[in-house]
């Protein structure tokens, strides 16, 4: 069977929920201190060998435009952000473990001082909103999704207009 097959996969979070064992808390515990220390101690505390203890080497990171292989494809995105955003810090919002997942809602605060996504450095503070979905083994991330409202990106950096709803369409969409 497919290791990312949907049955499979209910099968291992079946497993989960009925499992109440101290040991399970506790490795819930601890995956969601290890996925909160990549963005404040590796990424915030600039600790990039900490990707090395994080990351399993068969990581792939599922993220658009390019996805990441390894804890190498990682720090590599990594360094790309601290590049484009002097300054840039994450701000852990929310997570929650659950099996083997965690997920993370987060904030990246930074100033665009260098390209990213091909926009030139325009000065200006932005607030990347992200949700990551991320997948441990033994201890070790393996797998991450991550989501990040780019579209907003680019609207704060000017890249893009602001969509701006005409009078008659706002009126159409809040009667539905």
């Amino acid at each position: 069977m497919n290791k990312m097959c949907p049955l499979r996969r209910v099968k291992n979070k079946q497993r989960h929920i009925h499992s109440t064992s101290l040991e399970n808390i506790m490795s819930t515990e601890t995956l969601e201190k290890t996925a909160r220390s990549l963005f404040e101690q590796a990424f915030n505390g600039r600790d990039l060998d900490l990707i090395d203890r994080i990351c399993a080497p068969e990581f792939v990171g599922h993220s658009t435009p390019v996805e990441t292989y390894g804890p190498e494809g990682l720090r590599d995105a990594f360094i790309r952000l601290l590049s484009a955003f002097g300054g840039a810090r994450f701000t852990v919002h929310d997570i929650l473990a659950h099996g083997d997942l965690v997920a993370l809602r987060v904030t990246l605060h930074g100033t665009h001082e260098g390209e990213y996504l091909g926009v030139p450095p325009t000065g200006k503070e932005i607030d990347l909103h992200g949700n990551i979905l991320a997948r441990f083994r033994d201890g070790r991330m393996v797998e991450s999704w991550p989501r990040y409202d780019q579209l907003g990106l680019l609207i704060q950096l000017g890249a893009y207009p602001m969509p701006i709803a005409r009078p008659s369409e706002a009126a159409s969409v809040g009667a539905r």
